[in-house]
């Protein structure tokens, strides 16, 4: 897995572009695990992973499931990979991304593949 740190601003999303598997409060409470992370009851998020990587998003919720989740910063794939598992909580290989700010539609894997590589 690569190291490069690398940059984004994305939209995810859940199978089809519609709502995640997760719940707000799931997620929230996972996202509060990690260390380093300062979480807003609106659903607001910073996670500073180490130095030069940071993490900001917001959760958007309705109808008790995420609806979807803008993420952006700087990161490392690994430390992508921790922030995504909190969000989702299981397998998100089918989630979609849109890529801001072109607004392009990518599944998750091609996604990660364009910024991080192999």
């Amino acid at each position: 897995m690569t190291t490069a740190i690398q940059r984004f601003h994305i939209y995810l999303y859940g199978p089809e572009q519609g709502a995640l598997q997760a719940r707000f409060e799931e997620a929230s409470t996972r996202l509060q695990l990690l260390p380093r992370l300062y979480f807003e009851l609106d659903g607001s998020f910073v996670w500073s992973a180490a130095q030069g990587q940071q993490i900001e998003g917001m959760l958007y919720d309705a109808n008790e499931r995420l609806q979807y989740v803008d993420l952006q910063g700087q990161c490392s794939r690994e430390n992508w990979n921790s922030v995504l598992h909190a969000i989702v909580g299981s397998p998100a290989s089918d989630c979609i991304v849109m890529v801001i700010p072109t607004r392009s539609l990518k599944n998750l894997p091609t996604f990660e593949q364009s910024v991080w590589g192999d």
